[in-house]
């Protein structure tokens, strides 16, 4: 995750664990909850929300992907917000992840 410097990922924790390492992400949703949730990491500037996924939108995400990667100054821009968001005790978490001493 840390050599990445954008994710297309299914929206969950993975998305909190994304914005603490400032890496900007396209958010696939599959629950009505973590579109609204997914909204707004959107409004925040360090992901974007390609909605609901159905077998009916399928095409419509990989041309949303394929055009978003188009623009390295939206995931440069994202990168820097991402940077700018708080995430409380990342210390603490990173330390017992990692099995150290708190």
């Amino acid at each position: 995750m840390l050599e990445s410097n954008l994710a297309i990922i299914s929206f969950g924790m993975t998305a909190y664990e994304l914005v603490s390492l400032n890496i900007p992400a396209l958010y696939i949703c599959i629950s009505e909850d973590h579109f609204k949730s997914s909204e707004i990491f959107e409004k925040t500037g360090v992901g974007v929300t390609l909605g609901k996924f159905s077998k009916k939108n399928n095409y419509s995400l990989k041309n949303k992907i394929r055009d978003f990667l188009k623009d390295k100054t939206q995931i440069k821009l994202m990168s820097k917000n991402a940077s700018r968001v708080i995430v409380s005790n990342l210390n603490k978490i990173s330390k017992l992840i990692l099995g150290k001493e708190i």
